[in-house]
């Protein structure tokens, strides 16, 4: 299965620049890597010279024991570590080594896993094959195969090159099937311990070894023509995919609309209920977005559906014992049509990070599973991750990892955990495609819209996550005196809302980013009230 994969060997090359990220903590020089002497040198007069002059850190605690003093979540267990990237110093710690449910955080674990055993080069491969033969009048006496290798960002404008490629290569007709290959990942489609009451929206899509559009369709509610009406229901990319079933009604101009919009758990069943008034603006007819339930089928009727389109006929066996398209492998000596390529892992980790993508964490995470242990599952790419922690000396037996992407509840990580996976981060060759693929604070992804304004604006580089009554936040950000730190703080089982929660975050990094050890106590008192 592996072989469809396209691994970058360069990935595990040493990393010759290192000079703005020192490795720090003792637990990292216990391991035989070995930092580069032209840029460990000034990090070590820096910490020579000048760290005895500092404010101290004692201080930079009580200002953090202030600020939750100040800033109370009730309910809330708040686990919180922040350390020093120059000599590994904790400078603050709070339940730091207490299970918490991390949230979109638990993306920082696959994410340097796959950088490890993928490389950032890497690339998914969706290939195009067949069996027999072309005849001169462009019939496929064969069957047509679509292989996937579990690309969460296969598109319809991808299967339509592919497609196109079926036309420039002469086929007008297929007498034989359309063979979906997506063996390459195991049947379970949803992660363990993901609540039902999510798995019909988008953060929550099933995956498979063939993936299209994230595994979504988009749905666009609109009213009837008069009053009493049922509302009329699209979907999109596929008008026929969905059965529908549409209990809401069109109402009088002016009167208040509400609708909703779900699939019913395990079947491709779409509900619509509520009202719609007639005179809504068209601007205000949002589509939504409905995950389907089974992903093999919704790739195959789609690509049928594009073939046809394209004039390739004779797909539609109506025969009842030879659908028009089927699950099955990829026989040996099936020949290549065409390959479709993803963007590069470097890439995709932004498209996950900044955004806090579910489903590209899922398939990376199968993916690490599929190309280190030949095993396409989450069990498989979760050992595969330990077994690389492990080697970091990364404590793997006081967490519980369960999915990719945090959905789980059942995720469990200490903010102790964290900070030692995003300090060996700073040290990895991979430290720029992982601190580039993670949000900005006012400036990019999840952290657009917060810390304006403050000197953790453009600074502090960070994984948000969020969950009912769960709130997080690790990464990086660098202090006014230019000491870079990393910090992780999780918060759960608050009564309050999750802005409240996230201002409390906002208001730790701000804190770290102002700190100036340069400046005597009695004047950062002074400056504080």
């Amino acid at each position: 299965m592996a072989a469809d994969l396209n691994i970058d060997d360069s990935a595990h090359s040493d990393y010759n620049d290192t000079n703005m990220f020192m490795k720090s903590s003792s637990r990292v020089h216990r391991s035989h890597r070995k930092m580069p002497a032209v840029s460990r040198w000034p990090f070590a007069l820096f910490s020579l010279i000048l760290l005895p002059h500092l404010r101290p850190a004692n201080l930079i605690a009580n200002d953090l024991n202030d600020l939750f003093s100040s800033h109370p979540l009730p309910g809330a267990t708040v686990g919180v570590m922040v350390q020093s990237l120059l000599d590994g110093q904790v400078y603050y710690r709070k339940n730091a080594d207490a299970d918490l449910m991390p949230a979109s955080n638990l993306k920082l674990l696959v994410s340097a896993a796959a950088l490890h055993w993928l490389g950032p080069a890497f690339r998914y491969q969706t290939q195009l094959l067949y069996t027999g033969k072309i005849t001169s009048r462009g019939v496929l006496e064969g069957n047509l195969i679509l292989k996937g290798s579990g690309d969460p960002s296969l598109s319809t404008a991808d299967l339509i090159q592919l497609a196109n490629r079926v036309k420039r290569d002469g086929i007008h007709q297929i007498s034989g099937r359309i063979v979906l290959d997506n063996h390459i990942f195991d049947d379970r489609r949803i992660g363990y311990g993901w609540e039902c009451d999510d798995l019909p929206y988008y953060y929550a899509a099933g995956i498979d070894g063939l993936n299209v559009n994230h595994n979504l369709m988009s749905v666009q509610v609109l009213p009837g023509r008069r009053a009493d009406d049922p509302v009329r229901v699209l979907t999109k990319p596929l008008h026929t995919y969905f059965t529908v079933v549409n209990h809401a009604v069109t109402v009088q101009a002016g009167d208040p609309s509400h609708l909703v919009v779900t699939r019913k758990l395990g079947r491709d069943v779409l509900v619509v209920s509520g009202q719609l008034a007639m005179n809504l603006s068209p601007n205000l007819y949002r589509p939504t977005v409905i995950t389907v339930n089974n992903p093999t089928r919704y790739i195959g009727l789609l690509f049928r559906h594009i073939l046809i389109h394209d004039d390739v006929r004779g797909l539609v066996n109506r025969s009842r014992n030879k659908p028009s398209f089927v699950i099955g492998t990829t026989p040996v000596g099936a020949k290549p049509l065409a390959t479709h390529y993803s963007v590069a892992l470097s890439r995709l980790l932004q498209l996950m990070n900044r955004p806090s993508d579910d489903f590209i964490a899922e398939c990376l995470l199968k993916t690490v599973g599929t190309v280190v242990s030949h095993k396409g599952s989450d069990p498989s790419g979760i050992a595969d991750e330990m077994s690389w922690f492990s080697t970091l000396e990364l404590p793997v037996d006081q967490i519980n990892v369960v999915d990719g992407s945090g959905l789980s509840r059942h995720d469990l990580v200490t903010p102790h955990f964290f900070c030692d996976l995003l300090s060996d981060m700073r040290f990895s060759s991979n430290v720029f495609t992982y601190v580039e693929s993670l949000p900005v604070a006012g400036q990019s992804g999840t952290l657009k819209y917060r810390m304006h304004g403050t000197l953790a604006a453009g600074n502090c580089t960070a994984k948000t996550g969020s969950l009912d009554h769960v709130s997080t936040l690790s990464g990086y950000v660098t202090t006014k005196d230019g000491e870079p730190l990393c910090f992780s703080i999780l918060l759960n089982n608050f009564l309050t809302s999750d802005r409240q929660a996230e201002r409390l975050e906002d208001r730790v990094v701000e804190k770290l980013a102002e700190i100036d050890r340069f400046v005597s106590s009695d004047s950062h008192k002074a400056g504080s009230k």
